[in-house]
């Protein structure tokens, strides 16, 4: 039942998890983005709301708590340490898995722009040559989410099928051939709570 009593119906209750979705993997971008305070603070409120009522809620407390605790600068060094001047743990899908060996970065991230591209989306103009980055990947299946909600909403059948096949190749083809392994990788490499619990809320995601 709905708090006007009125019962939910199965499209609602579908429009409601595409849009938890869609926060869900907005909170994951995010995450893997730059850390500046405003953002910590801003990832923290959007765990605790992704919490509620969710099968892995431990998951999100845990990345909550850690974000709301992070010391920023720390976070930021720790950032750099391991994704960018060290690179312990590229944040990149064409450094795991068989991208490399196969048709090569070049044709990856074609590939990947291809997805970005059928759905309006371009790379950002500041960072070339990083569509393959886990920030962008999360925040595109975040996207296509909210777009299978809006087509739930209004009833477009054919628009909901596109996105949501979309979803499935892009899982299949590339965040989630990748991300469990990059996000072990990480745990192993930091003491940091904040990039823990991080890596904790991708692999139970």
């Amino acid at each position: 039942m709905s708090a006007s009593g009125a019962a939910v119906l199965p499209e609602e209750q579908q429009v409601v998890r595409a849009l938890t979705r869609a926060a869900a993997y907005r909170l994951l971008g995010g995450g893997w983005a730059y850390p500046a305070l405003s953002r910590l603070e801003e990832l923290a409120r959007l765990a605790d709301a992704a919490a509620v009522g969710s099968p892995i809620a431990p998951a999100f407390g845990a990345f909550a708590s850690a974000a709301r605790g992070a010391d920023a600068e720390a976070t930021a060094q720790e950032y750099v340490f391991l994704f960018d001047r060290e690179a312990r743990c590229p944040p990149y899908e064409g450094a795991w898995g068989d991208a490399p060996q196969l048709a090569g970065k070049p044709a990856l991230l074609a590939d990947i722009a291809g997805f970005y591209a059928a759905f309006g989306l371009e790379p950002s103009v500041t960072h070339p040559d990083a569509e393959d980055h886990i920030a962008p990947e999360c925040e595109f299946m975040s996207a296509l989410c909210l777009k299978e909600g809006y087509a739930l909403a209004e009833g477009m059948s054919e628009a909901l099928e596109v996105t949501r096949e979309a979803q499935a190749s892009f899982l299949s083809e590339h965040l989630g051939c990748w991300a469990e392994a990059f996000a072990g990788a990480v745990k192993e490499a930091t003491p940091l709570p904040y990039y823990g619990a991080l890596a904790d809320l991708l692999i139970a995601w």
